[in-house]
C-alpha cells in the first residue's frame, strides 16, 4: 500500500499533455500542416509521443531492424541490443551500407568499431534520447578503455559480457520467462547497463515474436519521470516512484473521466501500456516546466527542443506484428 497526496492541478495537466500531444500525432499522421495545435507550449516545442511505440526509432527498429521478424533468435537480439545501444537510425543505416546485413552470425564487432572510429569524426554516432555517460571505464576492470571513444569502451564491453557464443546462448534462455524483472536483472549484468537502460533494452526486445515477457508487469522510473511523478504526487517515498506511475495506469480511465477530457486516446485499438505511462511523467514533466509551474522540491531547466519545421518528418506508424492481432483491455 502506498500513501500519498494527489496534486490535481498537476495531474490534470499530465493528463491534458497526453491528449493534445496524441490529437498531435494524429493531425501530422493525416498529412495536415503545422500547427497541429493552439496549444502554445505543444506547439513549439518537440515531445517524444505519447505511446512509446511510435517515436521515430521505434518504429525504424520495428520497420527495419526486425523487419519481417523471420531471423533466427540470437541474429534477433543481436541486432536489437545493437540497435538500441546506438539508437539512431543514420548510424544504423550508414553501418549496413558498408557492412551489409547486421546478424550475429556474419558481422564481427571489430569491423564494427573500425568503421565507427572512421564514421564518428564527422557524424553524430548516438541518439540524444539516453545518456551513454561509460563510467565504466573509471573501473580497473575497463580503465584501459578511456580515451578510446564511446562507441569503442561500449561494444568492447558487450562484445565479452554479451555479444559471444556462450553469453548469447545464455540469455536467450530467459525468451520464454514471463516475468519482466528476470530479463531486467539479467541485462543489467551487463557493465554500462543500469536499470533505465536494460528498462528500453527489454522493451525493445520484446517487439518481436521471439521475446515473450509481460511488460505491464513491471516498470522503472528515469530521472524525468521521477520529477513527474514529485509534481503530481507528494507524501511518497523513494521507493514508491514504480508504484505510482503504475497507479496511474490503473486508473487513467477514471481520471480522464474525472477532468472532462473523455476517453484517454488509443493506437489502432492498443490502450496505453505501463511503459507509455512512464514516458508520459517524463515528458508532462517538460510541458509543465514550459507552463511555468512551480512546484515544491521539483527543479528542472527549460525545455530545449524545438520543432524545425523544415525538417519534419512524416511516417504512417505501424505495431510490431506480434500486437496487431491481440486482443487488448486496459489492463491487459
Amino acid at each position: 500500500m502506498v500513501n500519498f497526496k494527489i496534486n490535481e492541478e498537476n495531474l490534470f495537466y499530465f493528463c491534458e499533455w497526453i491528449k493534445e500531444r496524441q490529437n498531435v500525432f494524429v493531425k501530422k499522421s493525416a498529412g495536415e500542416k503545422y500547427p497541429w495545435t493552439d496549444n502554445e507550449i505543444i506547439k513549439v516545442h518537440k515531445f517524444t509521443n505519447v505511446f512509446r511505440v511510435l517515436d521515430w526509432e521505434s518504429q525504424f527498429l520495428i520497420r527495419h531492424v526486425i523487419g519481417n521478424d523471420d531471423r533466427g533468435l540470437i541474429d534477433t537480439t543481436f541486432r536489437i541490443l545493437l540497435f538500441k545501444h546506438i539508437n539512431y537510425q543514420p548510424t544504423w543505416e550508414h553501418l549496413e551500407n558498408v557492412l551489409g546485413d547486421i546478424t550475429f552470425t556474419d558481422t564481427i564487432i571489430s569491423e564494427i568499431k573500425g568503421e565507427l572510429d572512421s564514421y564518428c569524426k564527422g557524424h553524430k554516432v548516438y541518439s540524444s534520447a539516453y545518456l551513454q555517460a561509460a563510467n565504466f571505464v573509471r573501473t580497473d576492470r575497463w580503465g584501459h578503455l578511456k580515451g578510446t571513444g564511446k562507441h569503442n569502451a561500449y561494444l568492447t564491453v558487450f562484445e565479452n559480457q554479451l555479444f559471444n557464443v556462450k553469453s548469447l546462448d545464455k540469455f536467450v534462455k530467459l525468451r520464454d520467462v514471463k516475468n519482466l524483472r528476470t530479463l531486467i536483472e539479467s541485462l543489467q549484468e551487463i557493465d554500462g547497463v543500469g536499470n533505465f537502460m536494460s528498462y528500453q533494452f527489454a522493451q525493445d526486445l520484446n517487439y518481436s515474436h521471439w521475446w515473450n515477457q509481460d511488460m505491464n508487469n513491471e516498470t522503472f522510473e528515469g530521472p524525468g519521470s521521477m520529477r513527474g511523478v514529485d509534481r503530481c504526487f507528494s507524501n511518497h517515498t523513494k521507493k514508491d516512484y514504480a508504484k505510482l506511475i503504475k497507479w496511474t495506469w490503473e486508473n487513467i480511465d477514471e481520471m480522464f473521466k474525472n477532468f472532462g477530457l473523455g476517453d484517454p486516446p488509443k493506437f489502432k485499438g492498443m490502450p496505453l501500456q505501463l511503459t507509455d505511462i512512464q514516458n508520459c511523467f517524463c515528458e508532462a514533466d517538460k510541458y509543465m516546466r514550459g507552463l511555468g509551474v512551480q512546484t515544491p522540491g521539483v527543479s528542472g531547466k527549460s525545455i530545449k527542443q524545438k520543432y524545425k519545421q523544415s525538417g519534419m518528418r512524416k511516417l504512417e506508424a505501424v505495431l510490431p506484428k506480434k500486437f496487431i492481432n491481440r486482443l487488448w483491455s486496459t489492463n491487459s
